[in-house]
């Protein structure tokens, strides 16, 4: 009836989209809306996106939403978010461009990169453990075990590459995973979430450090 190929003639159990929003982009990042439906429900999501590789950020609690899970929301209620994060465009643009210049400002130093590792690690295993002490701690974790290896091998090749690396960096070793193919779609915006917050959540308290230090 509608020819081969043809999407009417489809059942969709897994879709991965992104829709590019052009206002204030810039050489480098433009800014994205992601909708995923799959088995468990929908997800949503908005925030920036590197141009260059397609890697999306997800910088904030508040940039994600979905009908199912602990936080669910109601179908309409998802849809009603979504029209918030567009009548708050700009606003929110700003806050993320301002986080993405505090993880571009913090270096990080190799001993700090074997830490990171090794809570990321920690993460997974409390995450995973059949002791429900260990696993109730931790909702999300940035990245399972196999994806951990490919991160620390990634960022140990871009150390040696580059010589210092930032907290940028690491994200961005970590969005460059984040993607169909190699994340599971019900996992690619939490995981993105939670590795932004992890890094995110570490570094107000060493700025405020180093801007005493400048001051004296």
């Amino acid at each position: 009836t509608h020819g081969e190929k043809a999407v009417e003639a489809h059942i969709l159990r897994r879709i991965f989209a992104t829709i590019r929003i052009r206002d204030w982009e810039t050489d480098e990042l433009t800014t994205t809306l992601v909708v995923a439906y799959h088995q468990d429900g929908i997800q949503a999501a908005i925030g920036p996106c590197v141009k260059i590789c397609h890697n999306q950020c997800i910088l904030s609690p508040q940039r994600s939403i979905s009908n199912y899970g602990k936080k669910k929301v109601t179908t309409d209620e998802l849809f009603e978010t979504v029209d918030g994060w567009l009548a708050n465009f700009e606003v929110n643009m700003n806050e993320d461009i301002a986080r993405i210049q505090r993880l571009k400002r913090r270096i990080i130093p190799m001993e700090e990169i074997y830490l990171y590792i090794g809570l990321l690690t920690a993460l997974r295993v409390s995450h995973d453990s059949s002791d429900r002490n260990l696993s109730s701690t931790v909702e999300t974790y940035p990245l399972n075990q196999s994806q951990i290896s490919i991160f620390t091998e990634e960022v140990l090749k871009l150390a040696m590459s580059k010589g210092q690396i930032t907290a940028w960096d690491l994200y961005n070793v970590a969005t460059e995973i984040y993607k169909p193919g190699k994340t599971d779609f019900p996992a690619l915006i939490p995981q993105n979430g939670a590795m932004a917050e992890l890094l995110l959540s570490r570094l107000p308290e060493e700025l405020e450090v180093q801007d005493a230090v400048q001051v004296n």
